[in-house]
C-alpha cells in the first residue's frame, strides 16, 4: 500500500510541476492577404501554401502559426488549414484597420484554428488496487454443491515488482504481476467522446490459507462438500477450502466509451479532463482450487487443481471515472483512474463450476502517450509539399549534373 501511496504522491507532484497554460495563435495575416489577391494555388504565400485538396478542387490554406503560450511566452510553430471563405473575411478586416492606422503595413489577428483531423490514439498503462465486497458463491462438481455465503475476497497486489532495482524481482516483472491495466483509445481531437479496448489484470483470492489465513472465518455453508454434508454457519472455510483463486491469468477483456468533459487548459493541448465511462467484457482466467475430499477409507485428504488452462468463467460491468493531465501538447498523460466492477460468475474456476456475483471498487493511476498515427488533411498536405519540394531539388541536382558533363 505504501508504494501505490508513493506512486500517487510522484505523479501528484507531475501535475504540479506542468503548468497549465492557454496559448494564442497569430498568423501573417498581410502576405496571405495578398497571396489571396494574387490567386496563386501552387505558389508560397508568405508562409503558407494554396492547395487542391479534392477532386472538387476545393482550395484550402495551409498555414504556418506563431503558437504563443501566454504564460511562458515560449514561440513554437505549427501548422494548420482555413477556407478561402475564412480568409477573405479576415482580409476584408485587416485592410479597414490597415487604412485607418495611418500606413500601419500588418496588424496581429488571433483567430481560432481549423482542425481537420477527427480522432487521436492513446495508449495507457498503470496499476491499480482492488476492494472486494463479501459474496454468496455456489461451487459445484461431481462430489460438491455447496453454496457458502460471506466470503471475503481479497487482492494480490506485487506492487514491490516495480522497484525494479531491487533484488525482490525479475527484469520486467512488474508487467505481469501486479495488478495492472493496458488500454487502447480512440478519442476525438475535439475531446467530446472516447472509446477503447481494456485489458485488466485482478487477481483476487476468495480463499488463501497461505497468505492470508485471517480471512473467511466467520462463512455459513450449506450443501455437500467434498462428499461431506455440512450446514454450518459462523464457521472457518479453512476447514473446507485451502485455495480457492482467479489470480493466475485473471484477465478482464473490457470494450468502454464515454463522454470528456475538460476542466481546465486548452483541448488538444495541455489541459485537465475528468472522463466518464461506462464498459463491459468476458472475464477469464487459469483458476485454482485445493479443497478437501473425503475417501473410501473415510479420511480427508487434499484435491488440487491447477494449470488447467485459461477458460472464460463469466462477464464484467463497469461504471468509471478518470481524471487524466494530458501534457507535452497532448502526447503524454498521466491518469487518476476510479472504477466500479460488477463480475458475474457462471464457468469454471479450478475443479469447481462458481456461480456468484462479485462488486468491486478499484482505484489506480496510468501514464499514457499519444502518438500522431492520424494526421489531419492540412499536415498531409504539408508532407506532400515537402515531397513535391524534395523532388524539385533531386532534378536540380540532376539538371546541373548533367550541364557539368556536357561542358567537360
Amino acid at each position: 500500500m505504501s508504494r501505490f501511496l508513493s506512486f500517487l504522491m510522484t505523479l501528484a507532484s507531475l501535475y504540479s510541476i506542468q503548468a497549465l497554460s492557454q496559448s494564442t495563435d497569430y498568423i501573417d495575416i498581410k502576405s496571405l492577404c495578398q497571396g489571396l489577391e494574387n490567386g496563386s494555388q501552387e505558389s508560397m504565400i508568405g508562409d503558407a501554401r494554396c492547395l487542391n485538396t479534392s477532386q472538387e478542387r476545393e482550395v484550402a490554406i495551409q498555414l504556418e502559426v506563431s503558437r504563443v503560450n501566454n504564460s511562458s511566452d515560449e514561440v513554437s510553430s505549427i501548422h494548420s488549414s482555413m477556407k478561402p471563405a475564412d480568409l477573405a473575411h479576415l482580409c476584408e478586416e485587416f485592410k479597414k484597420d490597415s487604412l485607418a492606422l495611418d500606413g500601419q503595413k500588418a496588424i496581429e489577428i488571433d483567430f481560432p484554428l481549423q482542425n481537420d483531423r477527427k480522432w487521436k490514439i492513446v495508449f495507457t498503462f498503470g496499476p491499480f488496487l482492488s476492494f472486494h465486497k463479501k459474496l454468496k458463491m455456489r461451487l459445484e462438481n461431481d462430489n460438491t454443491d455447496v453454496t457458502i455465503s460471506g466470503i471475503e475476497p481479497v487482492q494480490r497486489t506485487g506492487l514491490h515488482h516495480y522497484a525494479v532495482w531491487s533484488d525482490n524481482t525479475e527484469l520486467g516483472k512488474f508487467i505481469d504481476e501486479p495488478q495492472n491495466d493496458f488500454t487502447l483509445e480512440l478519442q476525438n481531437v475535439d475531446g467530446k467522446y472516447f472509446f477503447g479496448l481494456r485489458y485488466s489484470h485482478p487477481k483476487t483470492l476468495f480463499q488463501d490459507r497461505h497468505d492470508n489465513p485471517q480471512i473467511n472465518s466467520n462463512i455459513d455453508i450449506e450443501g455437500r462438500i467434498g462428499g461431506r454434508d455440512v450446514s454450518e454457519q459462523g464457521v472457518d472455510l479453512k476447514d473446507y477450502i485451502h485455495t480457492l483463486s482467479t489470480s493466475h491469468g485473471n484477465t478482464n477483456i473490457n470494450f468502454f466509451g464515454g463522454k470528456v468533459i475538460n476542466l481546465a487548459g486548452e483541448v488538444g493541448g495541455n489541459n485537465l479532463e475528468l472522463r466518464v465511462g461506462a464498459g463491459a467484457g468476458v472475464s477469464f482466467a487459469n483458476g485454482v482450487s485445493k479443497y478437501y475430499v473425503l475417501d473410501d477409507n473415510g479420511d480427508l485428504k487434499l484435491e488440487v487443481t491447477e494449470n488447467a488452462g485459461m477458460k472464460v468463467y463469466g462477464f464484467n460491468l463497469t461504471g468509471e471515472s478518470t481524471l487524466r493531465y494530458n501534457f507535452m501538447q497532448g502526447t503524454m498523460n498521466a491518469s487518476l483512474n476510479a472504477r466500479g466492477v460488477y463480475t458475474r460468475f457462471d464457468g469454471p474456476v479450478g475443479n469447481f463450476h462458481a456461480t456468484g456475483n462479485l462488486y468491486s471498487a478499484q482505484v489506480g493511476v496510468a501514464l499514457g502517450y499519444s502518438p500522431n498515427l492520424f494526421p489531419s488533411k492540412s499536415e498531409k498536405a504539408r508532407r506532400k509539399i515537402a515531397e513535391i519540394e524534395k523532388n524539385k531539388e533531386k532534378k536540380e541536382k540532376l539538371k546541373t549534373r548533367l550541364e557539368e558533363l556536357q561542358d567537360q
